[in-house]
């Protein structure tokens, strides 16, 4: 059985004509006389009562053609999805991301996509940054985020910068740093680290290589399940965390950040130069225009207070930690 057999059935089905339906499928009609006799035989039913006066269903042929009409019908579905997918207005965009972005580029990039594109489907799908190559070389996902450092040297990847972040420490207000607009991360060693540890999260490994970078292991206290629950904790005075700039200090929590002596934390949008979606392509076109957008705002980095009289705290925005200013009492 083909799909030339379920198309011929349903027009003489629905036209109740040889003849008419033969002029719409633009044949002969010995064509379509035959080709309903092969469905019969096949199916060991007749369809069709005919005769030269009338062409009626049977009711085997009522109930073939409900489910005809249905098949017919999820076909040409899928041919429209296809050629959606071939112009860039169908299918599904898969995009790998991680906390370390900033809280509006992926959703503020996404919500200018499905603007232009709304039968584009987008799976986000968060996990460390550290998953996202293998996602993307096992063709898994389109597009990921990824440290620079981290993208492999050879030509199969290509990047995009989208953000370039310093590194602070969060310590609760009552902390003996939080006095400190500034540290330098080896003199931490013995301070014990709060990170989030949810299996795709990431930060722990953040932390560990960031503070063997600066010669020594970290000691870590007990995590939690999310940032803002090792937030928490930091708050109450557990411990301290490591976290870039752009991440949003809670705004009920007493949290002090400094700056610290680690490399900016560069991360890049990652994909695979053979890659061929258009999804992908119409993606990418939006987020640079969105990153041109922001430019020169893609790295909160606060300047050291011009007088000494001054101190820092900081200042939980949308956009991440940043700091003001306030005069002493």
């Amino acid at each position: 059985m083909e799909l030339r057999h379920l198309r011929y059935f349903s027009t003489v089905a629905k036209t109740l004509s040889f003849s008419r339906a033969a002029e719409l499928l633009h044949v002969v009609q010995p064509a379509v006389s035959r080709q309903i006799r092969d469905l019969e035989d096949e199916l060991g039913a007749v369809l069709l009562d005919r005769n030269r006066a009338h062409v009626r269903l049977t009711d085997s042929g009522r109930l073939f053609l409900r489910h005809c009409t249905k098949v017919l019908a999820q076909v040409d579905r899928a041919v429209c999805c296809v050629h959606e997918a071939e112009d860039g207005a169908g299918g599904t965009l898969v995009i790998c991301t991680d906390w370390r972005l900033p809280v509006d580029l992926i959703p503020g990039a996404v919500t200018a996509f499905r603007r232009r594109f709304p039968r584009v489907e987008i799976d986000l799908r968060e996990s460390p940054m550290q998953d996202h190559i293998s996602a993307l070389r096992s063709r898994k996902a389109h597009l990921g985020f990824v440290a620079q450092e981290a993208i492999p040297p050879h030509a199969d990847f290509a990047h995009l910068e989208v953000l370039r972040a310093d590194v602070f420490v969060v310590t609760a207000a009552s902390h003996r740093l939080a006095s400190s607009p500034q540290v330098k991360l080896t003199s931490l060693k013995k301070e014990t680290w709060i990170c989030a540890e949810s299996p795709d999260h990431g930060h722990r490994q953040f932390v560990t290589h960031s503070c063997r970078i600066a010669g020594f292991a970290p000691s870590f206290g007990r995590s939690a399940a999310t940032l803002e629950g090792a937030l928490g904790r930091v708050s109450s005075g557990y411990g301290i965390a490591l976290v870039p700039s752009v991440v949003t200090l809670p705004e009920q929590l007493r949290l002090h950040a400094s700056a610290t002596d680690c490399s900016p934390l560069a991360i890049c949008a990652v994909w695979n130069r053979h890659e061929k979606s258009i999804l992908l392509r119409n993606f990418l076109g939006i987020l640079r225009r969105l990153l041109e957008s922001r430019n020169p705002a893609h790295k909160p980095s606060p300047k050291p207070p011009p007088d000494a009289d001054y101190a820092r705290r900081p200042r939980r925005t949308g956009t991440g930690i940043s700091s003001v200013i306030t005069r002493r009492s």
